[in-house]
């Protein structure tokens, strides 16, 4: 359906002055069992090789032995062990922090094989934000995740039939579910906002129900987070194809993605 220019200038209009009140950047601090894995030594300019890592950052001894085999992976070769994809996400999201990024544009090879299929090793539900990019963050490239957007990262009607979808019929096995810090959807959600279109009202409405005893806006992120992973748990389809469902905090300002739990290696 086509929609006359001056309608989009108008409902633009209307988003950007009901959110603009908003200016203050709110950090989510992890709690304290959140595993994080953590600094800087010497930073070469790509990692190329898993000795590379030695010399960029200190990662969990925990991860699965052989995760690094996938550094280089086709679009087509599957990862069934979910605690691999995660690790593979921990490590993307290393080198995104210490801007040490692998060589892994899309190649035509790349290419050809995802116009045939999809394979994603992993599925991420996130905001909408046009600051959180999961394919960017995680360092990862066209065909590695099945990413599912909307204001707010919740497990609505549509963001859970799509990731039924990848579970089932994709096989992804490890689903994240990654809110961040200075939301909008989040604040005014929190906030009690009102006089908003309704479409968007009605999204933040939903979203406030998620989150009815946190006590600010750092707290309301993590129990948003936790009560989307929650209900993505409980799901039967989850439940039979035996997906990981964890959730996950992105630092916008730092470009850490901090989980909420402990690893479950």
């Amino acid at each position: 359906m086509n929609i006359k220019k001056s309608v989009v200038l108008a409902v633009a209009s209307v988003f950007v002055l009901a959110l603009a009140g908003c200016g203050v950047s709110h950090t989510v601090h992890a709690p304290d069992n959140t595993v994080q894995s953590m600094a800087a030594i010497e930073m070469p300019s790509i990692i190329e090789t898993p000795d590379d890592y030695e010399d960029i950052v200190t990662l969990p001894d925990v991860l699965p032995e052989g995760w690094y085999e996938f550094l280089h992976r086709a679009p087509d070769e599957i990862i069934d062990d979910p605690n691999v994809a995660l690790a593979m996400l921990i490590a993307g999201n290393e080198r995104f922090v210490y801007d040490a990024l692998m060589p892994r544009n899309t190649t035509l090879a790349d290419r050809d094989i995802n116009a045939t299929g999809q394979w994603p090793f992993a599925s991420i539900v996130t905001c909408a934000d046009s600051r959180v990019a999961p394919e960017l963050y995680f360092d990862q490239k066209v065909g590695d995740l099945f990413v599912v957007r909307n204001a707010g990262n919740f497990a609505d009607e549509t963001a859970i039939g799509s990731l039924e979808f990848s579970v089932a019929v994709l096989g992804s096995r490890l689903i994240v579910v990654v809110g961040h810090t200075d939301c909008g959807a989040i604040i005014h959600a929190h906030g009690g906002t009102t006089g908003l279109p309704t479409a968007l009202q009605n999204t933040l409405g939903r979203i406030a129900e998620l989150i009815p005893y946190a006590t600010d806006v750092e707290e309301a992120t993590r129990e948003g987070v936790m009560s989307s992973v929650e209900i993505l748990r409980a799901n039967e389809v989850v439940i039979e194809h035996g997906a990981l469902v964890v959730g996950a905090v992105f630092d916008i300002e730092t470009g850490r993605v901090i989980f909420i739990e402990d690893l479950p290696y």
